[in-house]
């Protein structure tokens, strides 16, 4: 499993290709639990769009507000907390005013 921030510009949400991931602008998270029904669960608590957009893949889109919150989050329920820290700050060197694609696929 991996998690990981993704480009939404020129992504096709309906791509009948095996592989429809955006691609990566952050390293991987560290591991998490249920990474698809994390990520699902998440995405619906906050109203967020989201799709299965891969075999075994989903993309959940999201400000990078909206990324950060889900990112402390995972962290806080963490023993990695070094890890998060590099992985939030890839995410705050993002742009603010645009939407990512917080994405869960298996390997």
């Amino acid at each position: 499993h991996s998690m990981y921030v993704g480009r939404l510009d020129n992504f096709d949400w309906e791509s009948p290709n095996d592989v429809n991931l955006p691609g990566p602008l952050t390293k991987p998270f560290p591991p998490t639990s249920g990474h698809h029904g994390t990520l699902i669960e998440w995405a619906k608590r906050n109203n967020l769009f989201h799709a299965k957009t891969d075999f075994d893949g989903w993309v959940a889109r999201a400000t990078k507000a909206q990324v950060l919150a889900f990112v402390a989050e995972q962290a806080s329920n963490s023993r990695d907390l070094h890890k998060w820290d590099a992985i939030r700050e890839q995410i705050e060197a993002l742009d603010d005013a645009s939407e990512y694609g917080l994405v869960s696929e298996c390997y």
